[in-house]
């Protein structure tokens, strides 16, 4: 009777962490979807749309962050938690922990490459800028030398 129930406990405990494993995966695609259309706003040069994108991400975020905590504590007991599940649990969860990493990874690298197109986005307007600033100045300096054009008199207004 009491190995009944340390497996009733067991099987609770597995499905509890397999439904967490879930719902972070599920937050995760979330979230990838946010950073696809990211990209196309980064592409797009739509800055209302990347804002509106990077609040609804940061909301998601707060999410991933209480789940973090759950993660945590099944992180602190795994070794023996990962004991009590079955052999098919155990590559099951293996499999969690693995797309979980992969789609934080996904993530991250997604949001490199836009920080790469927004920083040579931002050196290309600051060269604009500067060239502009440049031309400007020196069309300002080629007015102030060159004399004012004479005014021609007229040759009926001299009779």
């Amino acid at each position: 009777m009491g190995n009944t129930q340390t497996t009733s406990n067991s099987l609770d405990h597995s499905d509890g962490l397999f439904t967490l494993f879930r719902d972070q995966a599920e937050v995760l695609q979330r979230m990838k979807r946010l950073v696809q259309r990211q990209r196309q706003a980064v592409v797009q040069d739509d800055p209302e749309a990347l804002l509106s994108l990077l609040k609804q991400r940061q909301a998601v975020m707060e999410v991933l962050s209480e789940m973090g905590g759950q993660i945590k504590r099944v992180r602190a007991h795994w070794e023996s938690q990962r004991a009590s599940l079955s052999p098919h649990d155990r590559a099951q969860a293996s499999r969690h922990f693995d797309e979980i990493a992969k789609s934080f990874e996904d993530i991250l690298a997604a949001d490199a490459q836009d920080v790469r197109m927004l920083a040579a986005k931002k050196q290309l307007i600051g060269n604009t800028l500067r060239t502009t600033h440049t031309m400007a100045h020196a069309v300002s300096a080629y007015a102030s030398r060159v004399p004012p054009p004479r005014t021609a008199t007229r040759l009926d207004e001299a009779s």
